[in-house]
């Protein structure tokens, strides 16, 4: 599909879910807070036009494996990918380009798009963090109405440039919530974890991951 015909996205939403915890009592309180908080933030999106990338270690403990995979399942849109850390590369400050180079190959492997030339969206949530469950339908609708004029930009970028036209889209507004303390304390963060949202062709490497701390 060319990209100024393209008029659909497929938006990856990526979770990273006890990389590198091997303690199992450590591991479950984590996989506990993921269910009581981020599963059901996910699961309530009036928009469930998503893929959500779940990703685990490769070597999570099969119990705590079982259990994730327990909780997302049920779901065609919900995948866990597992990574291994001992051979991430493209490690940078500031940026978790590795994670999506994994999730990269992992949609690639289960042909989740049609082609590398295709425009994604991308973006993370935490998971010990939630959305308003209108965010999913409120950056769909955002990437569409505005990637045209991107689109129409890239003739006027060089040979370089114009593989690299997209969005990057930043919610700024949020509220932290101390659980144990039963409290919730405005937050506002441009730029930066579950507030960044990258619509970027899939090939050029560019996502949510690439630079996601201002």
């Amino acid at each position: 599909m060319e990209a100024n015909m393209q008029s659909e996205f497929t938006h990856f939403v990526m979770t990273r879910l006890g990389l590198g915890i091997y303690d199992e009592d450590r591991l479950n309180k984590m996989i506990d807070l993921f269910a009581t908080v981020t599963l059901p933030s996910v699961k309530r999106q009036t928009s469930q036009k998503f893929v959500w990338l779940i990703v685990v270690d490769a070597d999570c403990p099969a119990a705590s494996k079982s259990k994730i995979a327990d909780l997302v399942g049920g779901h065609d849109n919900y995948h866990c990918v597992s990574i291994d850390l001992t051979n991430i590369v493209n490690v940078r400050l500031a940026c978790f380009d590795w994670l999506w180079d994994r999730c990269q190959a992992f949609i690639l492997e289960n042909h989740l798009i049609n082609g590398p030339e295709e425009y994604v969206i991308t973006s993370i949530i935490d998971a010990d963090d939630a959305w308003n469950r209108e965010t999913i339908a409120t950056i769909d609708r955002l990437v569409v109405s505005n990637m045209p004029d991107a689109f129409a930009k890239q003739d006027r970028r060089g040979t370089w440039l114009r593989h690299s036209v997209g969005l990057t889209i930043t919610f700024a507004d949020g509220y932290v919530w101390y659980i144990s303390a039963r409290k919730i304390e405005p937050l506002k963060q441009e730029l930066r974890s579950m507030s960044v949202f990258v619509c970027a062709r899939f090939s050029s490497g560019i996502s949510a991951c690439s630079c996601r701390h201002t």
